[in-house]
């Protein structure tokens, strides 16, 4: 998955990957989407994580777990990336 395959229709989805890309998370990374895609239901509609995760699960067509790992995974690249760095 692309940046270019996203559809950034509206300006909170082009905030929430912004805000995402900034953090240093790899477009590379599909959680790096569905991040964008939790920022973007929570700014809308404060939801636990676990309600979020189930939405974007369902739009992506993919189950709540995958979403989580995906997410986690994306965030421990950025950490292990600023740990190299060190």
């Amino acid at each position: 998955m692309e940046t270019e395959n996203y559809s950034l229709t509206n300006p909170q989805k082009q905030t929430a990957l912004s805000l995402v890309l900034k953090c240093g998370i790899s477009p590379d990374h599909k959680g790096c989407f569905y991040l964008a895609d939790a920022i973007e239901i929570f700014a809308q509609n404060r939801q636990p994580f676990y309600s979020v995760c189930k939405q974007i699960a369902d739009k992506h067509g993919v189950n709540r777990k995958t979403v989580m790992r995906e997410i986690s995974y994306a965030l421990s690249r950025v950490k292990l990336e600023y740990a190299c760095k060190q």
